[in-house]
């Protein structure tokens, strides 16, 4: 049988210093996803509270789709 040779490993301090870097960033990529979940959170709370009593959104439809209340017709030239 032939004679194996042995196979030295660098550790170079290359690496740590790239874990150091890879670290960092999972890190302030942690903290931006927090940041977006509570503006998110945030947001849907404020849309919720903006609904009116009557079940209606901002686009006058239920939630079911039917239409809001109804509107007055216009006179040609007459602005909104």
């Amino acid at each position: 049988m032939p004679k194996k040779d042995k196979i030295s490993f660098l550790h170079s301090d290359d690496f740590e210093s790239i874990d150091d870097e890879l670290t960092a960033a999972m890190s302030r990529l942690e903290e931006t996803n927090e940041r977006i979940v509570s503006l998110l959170e945030s947001d849907t709370t404020t849309i919720q509270e903006e609904d009116a009593p009557d079940g209606t959104g901002d686009d006058g439809h239920t939630e079911a789709g039917e239409e809001g209340p109804a509107q007055e017709p216009r006179e040609r030239g007459e602005e909104a």
